[in-house]
């Protein structure tokens, strides 16, 4: 009995110490302001950072509302404004004119975020 209790007091001590002790991320975010990882951003393909937080921004909103889904959140998640209005399209997911409104009122919104100082981007 007693060598029961002790495994069960070990075991519950090693799971809190991991718990504990593991990485944690210490991003400050700010409610509004899209949160994009840093692996998540398309600095590499040349698209600006504005750009790559606009278009993840429409894409996390076609995700929220059911409109694609996950792997195409990932196929697409790399892909410029231009190309990912080229394949809405194409999939007859939105029409060019509600892409152009979309991002309209997205970048406008963003850059009254940035006016403010709510966003670091």
């Amino acid at each position: 009995m007693l060598y029961l209790i002790s495994t069960i007091m070990v075991i519950i001590i090693a799971i809190a110490a991991a718990v504990l002790l593991r990485p944690r991320r210490t991003r400050r975010t700010v409610p509004g302001c899209p949160v994009i990882p840093e692996d998540d951003t398309a600095a590499g393909s040349g698209v600006s950072d504005m750009d790559s937080v606009l278009a993840g921004q429409m894409l996390a909103y076609l995700v929220g509302n059911f409109l694609i889904d996950s792997q195409q959140y990932q196929a697409w998640r790399s892909l410029s404004p231009e190309e990912l209005k080229l394949v809405l399209e194409e999939a007859g997911i939105m029409t060019g004119a509600e892409f152009d409104s979309f991002n309209l009122q997205l970048a406008a919104e963003a850059q009254v975020q940035q006016a403010r100082g709510e966003c670091n981007y």
